[in-house]
């Protein structure tokens, strides 16, 4: 949360206690310098309006629409982990935008999920387009450079392979892509 009306670290270390005295809060940090508030809490026990709220009974202003979530991400082991991942909203900053592995053009954000599966889909395509090419390229192209297959047969499979790879390239249309949770309620 961006803070207004605080005049020195004093100010800061009051809006700190105030946050930290909320029930839900599990850890709060008020930065003078920057006038930024960190707060970790608990979603189902207190809302960002709460927080805000008590900002206010602090003395101070809390800047409308400069609230920023975060996300805690399992699975991840070290600090290069957590450095590979990078989601901006299409309306961040451009070095932001270009600083990211998924830029989401809506502040939608199950558009992450859209955008792993459809990931997760081309990769699945791309390894089926991979076996026809190779199963073209070890079974036709020996066979006519041996003579067992006449160069014409050969270029007409040649072209039925092309056809086959995209054909099942275009199939990506039909993946199902959008989140479970989605699908249950549209």
């Amino acid at each position: 949360m961006k803070i207004e009306g605080m005049t020195c670290a004093s100010c800061a270390q009051t809006i700190e206690k105030e946050l930290q005295k909320k029930n839900g809060v599990k850890a709060a940090s008020v930065n003078f310098a920057t006038e930024k508030a960190f707060v970790e809490y608990e979603s189902g026990t207190i809302g960002v309006k709460d927080l805000e709220k008590a900002v206010k009974d602090a003395g101070y202003d809390v800047r409308s629409g400069t609230r920023k979530t975060s996300f805690k991400l399992g699975g991840m082991t070290c600090t290069s982990c957590a450095a590979n991942v990078g989601i901006t909203i299409g309306t961040g900053t451009d070095i932001a935008i270009e600083a990211s592995d998924v830029t989401l053009m809506r502040g939608d954000l199950s558009s992450v999920v859209t955008a792993a599966k459809l990931s997760k889909a081309t990769f699945r395509k791309i390894k089926q387009n991979l076996f026809w090419a190779y199963f073209y390229n070890t079974i036709a192209i020996p066979a006519a450079f041996l003579g067992f297959l006449h160069p014409i047969i050969a270029e007409a499979a040649m072209a039925m392979n092309t056809i086959n790879v995209v054909t099942n390239a275009n199939l990506l249309r039909f993946s199902k892509i959008k989140p479970d949770y989605m699908k249950k309620g549209q």
